[in-house]
């Protein structure tokens, strides 16, 4: 599934939007995979994601890689299961 480009003004608001997307798909029992452009901004996601209220942290999985381990990440992101993020 591809989403429409959101171009928006402030970190703050790409955050919001990418969290409420995430947690919108999740909710359909959708197994959600954010992709980000640094390890930084995955931990910040995570840990925004992770601390909204209602949210289930066990449905939130961190993954993190470079070249040297990306064969062992791709076979965990497989087993992604419906509603985890």
């Amino acid at each position: 599934m591809r989403f429409a480009n959101i171009f928006v003004n402030s970190e703050n608001i790409w955050l919001r939007e990418i969290v409420e997307s995430a947690r919108t798909e999740a909710s359909k029992r959708r197994g959600v995979l954010i992709i980000c452009e640094t390890i930084a901004n995955a931990k910040r996601i995570e840990r925004i994601i992770k601390r909204r209220p209602g949210q289930n942290a066990d449905k939130v999985t961190l993954y993190v890689t470079n070249d040297a381990n990306q064969e062992f990440v791709t076979e965990q992101i497989e087993q992604i299961q419906e509603g985890t993020i």
